[in-house]
């Protein structure tokens, strides 16, 4: 019998991957930012014909999950801009460990 020791990081990782799984919209999301990221929320929401509200909520979930990186943009005192982007160490994990894809 073989016994592996599992890495931390990966089973936390492997973990939230299921649960995340668990959505579509998440999904979509995840591959928009990979194909097409850094996106803002509005334009997430137009592009998927969704609320924006909808998409804030998602991409707060995946923020706390990892997923995804936040980048703030402040074009005066009162006015900023949020953008996305996948979250490459994760994305490369996804698909090298995970997905097994090279």
């Amino acid at each position: 019998m073989v016994c592996m020791v599992i890495d931390e990081k990966f089973l936390k990782m492997t973990k939230s991957l299921i649960s995340m799984l668990n959505d579509d919209i998440r999904i979509k999301i995840l591959i928009e930012l990979s194909e097409n990221g850094p996106l803002s929320t509005r334009a997430l929401a137009r592009r998927f014909k969704v609320n924006y509200r909808k998409i804030s909520y998602v991409l707060k979930q995946l923020k706390e999950y990892g997923f995804v990186e936040e980048t703030v943009v402040a074009v005066s005192e009162w006015k900023k801009y949020r953008f996305y982007t996948v979250n490459r160490d994760l994305y490369d994990f996804l698909l090298k460990e995970v997905l097994n894809i090279r």
